[in-house]
């Protein structure tokens, strides 16, 4: 099964390597410019599986609205390039100062851009035809 993972190199990437040890017959680290459509679709063409860690966790609210724009430029390359299901990370921020034990029965509230550019991403991703899961 071929799994490509964009951001692995990121903080998120980084925090799960030594928890989910990586066994692979072939392994390839690739600078992946995930503005350009080509290079993005190219690096998806032969994914049964993508994971998409990439985007900005800090910044301007215009930073944070560019992950939205990032999950929906991922999905759109996973479909013209035959990918297989995407799974895009949320976050907990989409529920604000929620105190307590969260579920999904708790009502999003996002209290800093972060938070609703996640949210935002969840609700595009709901309304994609390529097959995508989102993680909170």
């Amino acid at each position: 099964m071929a799994i490509v993972v964009l951001g692995a190199g990121g903080r998120l990437g980084q925090l799960l390597r030594p928890v989910f040890p990586v066994e692979a017959l072939w392994h390839s680290r690739k600078d992946v410019d995930t503005e350009d459509t080509d290079t993005l679709c190219h690096a998806l063409a032969q994914a049964d599986a993508v994971i998409c860690l990439a985007g900005a966790t800090i910044g301007s609210a215009r930073a944070m609205q560019l992950n939205v724009t990032l999950a929906v430029r991922v999905l759109d390359a996973a479909q013209a390039a035959g990918a297989g299901r995407v799974l895009l990370f949320s976050s907990a921020a989409v529920y604000g100062r929620a105190s307590g034990l969260l579920s999904e029965d708790t009502p999003a509230g996002p209290a800093h851009p972060y938070g609703v550019a996640k949210l935002q991403m969840e609700a595009m991703a709901a309304q994609h035809s390529h097959p995508n899961t989102a993680i909170r």
